[in-house]
């Protein structure tokens, strides 16, 4: 398995902020000289090209219906070679898969096959103590 520390950077929806998330603290860390290495969830040129640019590294995408698991962990291998940190950056929601009632191509499944942890972003406007209960809602359900 991958010994660089990864991160997978996902939401409770879509249209959060995970992509401000993720190219914020990957120019962070970048300017505190620490090498991070990108993986994107589906197919995504846009992103791709847009963490390619900040990062200074090639980019793997990670996608559950086009990849076998291997072929998922191969990649993200790949990506951490010579880097410090592997980020992860979802798609969708969360526990969103191909399809309603199935996980199958969510954020969590893969997070669970490459073995990390999640970020989980919230747009919390609009909200008061009811965040604690989004909160863990998604911790208890995973």
């Amino acid at each position: 398995m991958l010994s660089v520390p990864r991160l997978l950077i996902s939401g409770v929806s879509c249209g959060v902020g995970k992509a401000m998330l993720g190219l914020g603290l990957t120019h962070e860390l970048r300017q505190r000289g620490v090498s991070v290495s990108s993986c994107v969830l589906t197919p995504n040129l846009l992103q791709a090209i847009v963490y390619r640019r900040i990062s200074g590294r090639y980019v793997r995408t990670l996608d559950s219906r086009l990849l076998s698991d291997s072929q998922n962990l191969i990649s993200c291998f790949f990506a951490g070679v010579g880097a410090d940190i592997v980020l992860v950056h979802g798609n969708r929601g969360l526990f969103d898969g191909e399809a309603p009632d199935i996980i199958a191509g969510s954020d969590a499944e893969m997070a669970k096959l490459i073995g990390a942890p999640v970020a989980l972003v919230i747009d919390a406007r609009g909200f008061g103590s009811s965040l604690a209960a989004v909160v863990r809602g998604f911790t208890e359900s995973s």
